[in-house]
């Protein structure tokens, strides 16, 4: 059970982002190895604490990494960048909420090394405080949207409205945390004009792959869209 306050920002701030390194290979490596060290804590170590009486239990979190400028790192998927608005946008201060229509990102932007950097929050849990003790109200909730529901619903506006990290003994003391692909994050492609799109395939195509190959596709709005392969969500064993 958490038992002890303390401040996301001092985990997020570990983050150096890697706008120094050219090689697109390094860069990921390198990435990889500090989302690895921000998922830990935040998976294993901690949750949202809503006006004392409601918290969240992040179980699955995906991080997404932009560089502005011509030669940086993209990541087109992300909302909140100058690529994706068309200008350029003032940067979050360290551990800002970002609230969006696929949920709620915390952010770790740096305008020194020009780049954005954030995980939303895929899956949770929550529990409220009733009668002395903290009991469990959903034990995995896996719409990342049902979020501000989840955190805000029947909150008074006369108590304000206060969220804060809380971190102590782990919830999980016995849980790994696994790496995989994002989910429903397409692969994109850059066009002469430095435009980004989606790589995107036929039904027909689709139908002509085989099984293996068919994998590395899924879904969306009718169209069958190639995955991402950046293997930046990580979650909580068994979730």
């Amino acid at each position: 059970m958490c038992n002890k306050e303390n401040n996301l920002n001092s985990v997020l701030d570990s983050f150096q982002g890697v706008t120094e390194i050219k090689d697109e290979k390094e860069k990921l490596s390198h990435l990889f190895s500090q989302f690895e060290a921000i998922a830990k804590d935040v998976l294993l170590g901690g949750c949202f604490e809503i006006n004392g009486v409601r918290r969240i239990y992040p179980l699955e979190i995906e991080f997404y990494y932009h560089e502005e400028g011509e030669n940086g790192l993209k990541d087109p998927v992300m909302y909140h960048t100058a690529d994706h608005d068309g200008k350029m946008l003032d940067y979050y201060p360290l551990g800002s909420l970002n609230c969006h229509i696929s949920g709620m990102d915390v952010t770790f932007e740096n305008q020194e090394k020009q780049y954005r950097a954030s995980f939303l929050i895929r899956k949770y849990r929550v529990c409220e405080y009733e009668s002395g003790e903290w009991v469990e109200k959903k034990e995995f909730e896996k719409l990342s949207t049902y979020i501000y529901e989840d955190m805000f619903m029947n909150i008074p506006l006369s108590d304000g409205i206060t969220v804060k990290w809380i971190s102590g003994e782990t919830v999980n003391p016995t849980k790994e945390i696994v790496r995989k692909q994002r989910i429903n994050v397409a692969e994109y492609k850059r066009d002469n004009d430095g435009k980004f799109t989606k790589v995107e395939i036929t039904k027909e195509e689709y139908d002509k792959l085989s099984d293996v190959e068919q994998q590395e596709y899924f879904s969306y709005s009718g169209k069958k869209l190639k995955k991402c392969k950046r293997e930046w969500n990580y979650s909580v064993v068994n979730q």
